[in-house]
């Protein structure tokens, strides 16, 4: 379960900051759909409460280090 949130949450950040097009960012969204369709229910559930968490703690870091460098 940790290995799809990370893989998640990398991605996900990345497509937020446009490093990845919109078109890589839709291929992910159908990728991760697949994968996280193999995790039962309340996993799933798990899955992305831990991503949805881990996403805006990691934004927020890239946040600050994008204002320090200004």
């Amino acid at each position: 379960m940790d290995k799809i949130t990370n893989d998640m949450v990398r991605d996900a950040i990345k497509c937020e900051t446009k490093e990845y097009d919109k078109a890589k960012c839709d291929q992910l969204t159908i990728v991760y759909k697949e994968r996280k369709g193999k995790f039962t229910a309340e996993e799933q559930k798990e899955v992305e409460k831990r991503v949805f968490t881990k996403f805006f703690e990691e934004m927020a870091l890239v946040k600050d280090k994008a204002q320090k460098k200004k």
